[in-house]
């Protein structure tokens, strides 16, 4: 079973600082999508997903900067697949300057590559941006090349969630992260 701290020491500081597949025709990164059927849906604060069934929550805990934390990973051995949700109640920056930060902050924590961003409609959102990026990672002893996916969304009461994925890049698309992102609802 993959450590906690794994998946926790690759996603969180990145998620902190900023506080089927679903590109179709629009030609933006990430549209909202139906979950495949046999995924489980999980309340995360303000916002609601769905995941793989194996996936299992554990847990974590917010940063300086956020109010709520939620976690889920993947089931298995080897570097972490998951998603992290922060929630902060009263936003600092709006959803494309917490997507400006969160490259930022890939690039200078992991050196962030191949980085990819955009202003999205997202329903319920007031404003809503996503980035992607790949960094290679230490996990123990081996270096893994993974993939970072992020969704911000701005909400009507001055919150704000941060939703991210991470898995290795040789298995992101079988994984389902960029799905768990397409599944996110408001409200």
């Amino acid at each position: 079973m993959k450590s906690p701290r794994v998946l926790a020491l690759a996603i969180l500081p990145l998620v902190l600082a900023a506080c089927g597949t679903s590109e179709a025709s629009t030609g933006a990164p990430l549209v909202p999508a139906d979950p495949p059927a046999g995924w489980e849906s999980h309340a995360m604060g303000p916002v609601t997903l769905a995941a793989p069934a194996d996936w299992e929550e554990f847990e974590t805990q917010p940063g300086d900067r956020a109010d709520e934390a939620f976690a889920l990973r993947a089931a298995g051995e080897g570097p972490g697949t998951g998603v992290h949700t922060s929630v902060t109640s009263q936003r600092t920056r709006d959803a494309a300057a917490a997507i400006e930060n969160l490259g930022s902050v890939g690039d200078a924590s992991v050196g962030a590559e191949d980085v990819e961003q955009a202003e999205l409609t997202w329903p319920g959102a007031e404003a809503a941006g996503w980035i992607g990026y790949r960094a290679t990672v230490t996990v123990g002893s081996e270096d893994v090349e993974m993939r970072y996916e992020y969704l911000v969304v701005d909400l009507e009461d001055d919150a704000q969630a941060i939703v991210a994925v991470v898995a290795p890049a040789d298995t992101f698309d079988e994984s389902g992260a960029h799905d768990v992102l397409a599944s996110v609802t408001v409200g």
